[in-house]
């Protein structure tokens, strides 16, 4: 059987010093009490068997006594008296349990927590995407109706991503040129200078078919032949919150490839 961790064990043990606060306006017998009693005993002879007996021994009733040979007792303790002995049984409980407490907190070795990996750049990126609804809808929501950012197309979209990069990121550039295509000069969204990562924001909107998404995508993909030197990886990042989109997982599938040695990745949402 494992030994319960140093933080769980001292909850178990201050929760049941916590409750005997409550218990002294009750009495013995009660079923709380009874409760009580035996959750302690539980934890004791778990974590410290070696208190067990030192935990059963205390008293919390009145010693019986006898008037006759024949051995019968007679309880003839006032209430007053009866309610001392049971306010001394839980004030030792009480000390046994502190004294537990002080054997945990500096005797029992801290545990050593497992370290969590470090989300991974793309992880972060692919974080701030998958929030970015909730970020928007909770802007739309400001107190008293004051002005906000109210996305309606692709320039709204750059100017929350990029707050929101900010956060990430310390050095994110916008519209750096990617070289000439298709006879004029092409410029990506966002290039996240360090991690040599370029963005590309879009927009859903009424009349936009899937088919035509999927060229204007295939077309800022082709964009990148002649990559910035600064970049190895496109996101293209396309919102739409009204669900206009017929089958985004399968666009995401479709043009989430490689193209000419670039690795390239799709994301719709919400």
């Amino acid at each position: 059987m494992t030994t319960p961790s140093k933080n769980k064990t001292l909850l178990a043990l201050q929760k049941s010093l916590d409750e005997v606060q409550t218990l002294r306006t009750s009495y013995s017998s009660s079923a709380n009490f009874k409760l009580w009693h035996k959750n302690t005993l539980n934890a004791i002879q778990r974590l410290f068997p070696s208190e067990e007996t030192a935990f059963r021994h205390i008293t919390y009733d009145a010693p019986r006594r006898s008037y006759s040979s024949y051995d019968l007792y007679y309880d003839d303790d006032t209430e007053q008296e009866r309610n001392s002995y049971y306010l001394a049984g839980l004030t030792n409980a009480s000390t046994l349990i502190q004294s537990l407490i002080f054997q945990v907190e500096h005797f029992w070795e801290d545990e050593t927590l497992p370290s969590l990996p470090e989300p991974t750049v793309k992880h972060r990126i692919e974080r701030i995407f998958e929030r970015f609804h909730l970020v928007a809808r909770q802007l739309a929501k400001r107190y008293a109706k004051r002005d906000t950012l109210e996305i309606h197309d692709e320039y709204d979209v750059q100017d929350l991503m990029h707050a929101l990069l900010l956060l990430d990121f310390a050095d994110v550039r916008r519209e750096e040129g990617t070289g000439s295509f298709a006879g004029s000069n092409s410029r990506m969204d966002f290039l996240l200078k360090i991690e040599k990562i370029a963005l590309e924001m879009k927009h859903s909107r009424l009349g936009l078919t899937t088919k035509q998404l999927g060229e204007e995508l295939i077309v800022d993909i082709r964009r990148y032949k002649k990559t910035h030197p600064d970049c190895e990886f496109l996101y293209c990042f396309v919102y739409d919150p009204a669900s206009l989109i017929a089958n985004p997982r399968g666009i995401e599938n479709d043009l989430s490839v490689t193209t000419d040695g670039l690795p390239v990745k799709v994301i719709i949402r919400p």
